[in-house]
Order: C-alpha cells, then structure tokens, then sequence
C-alpha cells in the first residue's frame, strides 16, 4: 500500500483502487503532486485494472480531470482498464457535460466497479 495526502493506492481482489486523498481537488500544487504520484506509480507499476476512487470527493478541478485523462491514455496504451468509482451528483454531471462518461465508465461505489473489472 502507498500512503500519501494526495493518494492511498491498495490492490483489492486483484485490482488496483487508487483514492484521492483530499475532499477538494483543484489546488494546481496539489494536482500537480497528486498527479506526478499517479502517472508515476502507472508508469512503473502498469496496473492492468485501476479504480479512482471519488468517495470523498466533493469539487475536482479541469487540470484535475486532465490528470485523470492522462492516466487513461497510459493504462490504455498498454492494454489495461481504468474505471471511476463514488461520484457523487454534481461530478456526474461535470463528466457527462465534458463528455468523460464516454470514456471513462463510472460505478456507485467500489464492489460495483470491482465486480465490473471481474
């Protein structure tokens, strides 16, 4: 397990969940070391099924969905799967206004995403 203020990164069941570890995410600072974790710990670890795990979540930040982006494109160049789980009303929406649900599929909480990943 990987513990940081920006993430705790666990394997459940043979998959990788990944939470964010703040309620807000949309400080460029923290972004930017949450998401330096994130694409490095996909680089030297290429999870073959990654959660992001919104529980917490209550604001996320367009550099924040970039971030999110960027990793789908690492995990989809090598093969693996990447799903969102615990978005909350008001992050739906913004995935389904910036087209995210498209690509980026999303479950209510985390048994679903991982029976989803099975």
């Amino acid at each position: 397990m990987h513990n940081a203020d920006e993430l705790n990164i666990r394997e459940v069941s043979g998959v990788t969940v990944i939470t964010l570890g703040q309620r807000d995410v949309s400080s460029v600072l923290e972004i930017d070391k949450t998401s330096e974790i994130f694409v490095g710990y996909i680089k030297s670890n290429q999870p073959s099924k990654l959660i992001i795990n919104f529980d917490d979540i209550k604001f996320f930040s367009s550099k924040a969905l970039g971030m999110l982006l960027n990793g789908w494109k690492k995990i989809e160049a090598y093969g693996g799967k990447m799903i969102i789980s615990g978005i909350n009303p008001q992050l739906s929406r913004l995935f389904r206004i910036t087209n995210l649900d498209k690509i980026l599929k999303y479950y209510p909480d985390i048994n679903s995403a991982i029976a989803a990943l099975e």
